[in-house]
């Protein structure tokens, strides 16, 4: 967990898995590490307790919310620490017995204060507030209570600058639509939009991504999307009574499969997502006014831009004055690519190399890499298909000129029977001859 402090710093809170050690260090403004290289021991060694929230506690230090896995232990605790690391008031901050369930959670809110919550399996939520010293401001939990459904999920819940809270949910029966839900509570943590919420969207079955935001003016600007659904990112914002802005369902943010960080402020929304096409990652943004205008074209625009994935090198090859180089690549899927580089190492291909087979997706595995002495490369490979619902290999050889060229058409020479990895095929090479 990241943890700004008051100084234009932050204090970074870690588990060790190795040792089950709960640690922090803490940084300035410049970078700087101002505690032990192997940080501050905050818990002492149990492979039984995580981190579950932390935030600052006002003065310069932080509260740290802990889950505990251990029966004999309270499953939740809160414990304050001063700028210098040290345990600050008591410990607990709060008795175990606040909240029923194993878990419960923290924001930082407004007036000093700290709001707690907890959910359980029917979609209730309860809520509480403390001051910085543990002091609760109500001797019994709020709940609020979304209505009766097969299923009620939160998804997201955040602090207005107001001391309430707004929250999204998703609702519905089994086998039939879900509804995608926002509530906004008071500083007393009352219902300030109807009883049973506003309904934001219908979605299908799969889960969602939601990202919240409240503006100082009382709007709430939401962000979401369904994962595993030709589902489109979409946003919304809502006036300081529960009415949506702009049309229904919301605005389309990208049709690609996104994360949205969303926030708001008085007239306009910003909001970043992740773009994964084409094996690129992208980082895109779009700003949405409350009149509903883009700042963007739409799809937003990219920030900036890199190759995904990861490369596994396979070998380097000499074929008479370059050299080849061929990897396999997570960018696409597996995919083997090459890059053919001068005497200087410069490369001669397009940027971040060539792919074997350019217009397939089916996943690709070396199986031998051999050169011939007059310049070439035999390159023989699985590629692994799905036919009938069923895992195939089939093994193909394929030959690389000094120029980058594949000399075989399509995929290469099959080299039969078709079956599993590796096909048992082994390659050598015999002057220019490929056996």
């Amino acid at each position: 967990r990241l943890v700004p402090n008051n100084t234009g710093g932050a204090f970074v809170l870690y588990k060790c898995p190795g040792w089950g050690t709960i640690s922090a260090q803490s940084i300035d403004a410049y970078g700087n590490m101002l505690w032990p290289i192997d940080g501050l021991l905050l818990v002492t060694p149990t492979n039984y307790i995580n981190i579950i929230d932390a935030v600052p506690d006002g003065t310069g230090g932080f509260i740290l919310n802990l889950r505990s896995y251990q029966s004999a232990q309270p499953p939740h605790r809160l414990v304050r620490y001063s700028a210098q690391g040290l345990i600050v008031g008591n410990d607990p901050l709060i008795p175990f017995n606040v909240f029923s369930k194993d878990e419960c959670h923290i924001l930082h809110s407004s007036g000093g204060q700290f709001i707690l919550y907890q959910n359980d399996e029917s979609g209730s939520i309860e809520f509480n507030r403390i001051d910085a010293s543990g002091n609760l401001a109500f001797p019994v939990n709020i709940v609020y209570d979304p209505g009766t459904s097969d299923f009620v999920t939160l998804c997201d819940l955040t602090t207005t600058p107001s001391g309430g809270v707004v929250f999204a949910w998703r609702q519905g029966i089994w086998g039939g639509n879900h509804n995608l839900m926002i509530q906004k509570l008071d500083h007393d943590f009352l219902p300030l939009w109807t009883q049973s919420g506003v309904i934001v969207d219908t979605l299908g079955s799969e889960m969602s991504d939601t990202s919240l935001d409240a503006s100082s003016n009382g709007s709430t600007w939401l962000s979401w999307y369904s994962y595993n659904e030709p589902s489109p990112a979409k946003a919304q914002v809502f006036s300081s009574e529960g009415s949506p802005l702009w049309e229904q369902g919301g605005k389309i943010l990208t049709t690609d499969i996104a994360r949205v960080m969303t926030f708001g402020f008085a007239d306009r929304g910003l909001f970043f997502w992740n773009d994964e096409n084409n094996g690129m990652d992208r980082l895109c943004k779009q700003v949405i006014g409350t009149n509903g205008a883009l700042s963007y074209p739409p799809g937003g625009e990219t920030v900036v831009q890199k190759l995904r994935g990861q490369a596994y090198i396979y070998d380097i090859f000499a074929l008479n004055d370059r050299y080849i180089t061929l990897w396999q690549d997570d960018r696409d899927g597996y995919k083997i690519y090459y890059q053919i580089s001068d005497q200087n190492m410069q490369p001669l291909l397009a940027p971040n190399g060539v792919a074997l087979n350019p217009v397939l997706n089916d996943e690709e595995y070396q199986v031998s890499l051999q050169a011939t002495p007059d310049g070439k490369l035999a390159v023989l490979y699985n590629l692994q298909e799905q036919i009938d619902g069923s895992t195939v290999y089939e093994t193909y050889l394929q030959l690389i000129d000094h120029y980058g060229e594949r000399l075989y058409p399509g995929r290469g020479i099959h080299i039969p029977p078709q079956g599993s990895y590796g096909n048992g095929s082994v390659m050598g090479i015999s002057g220019n001859d490929i056996y």
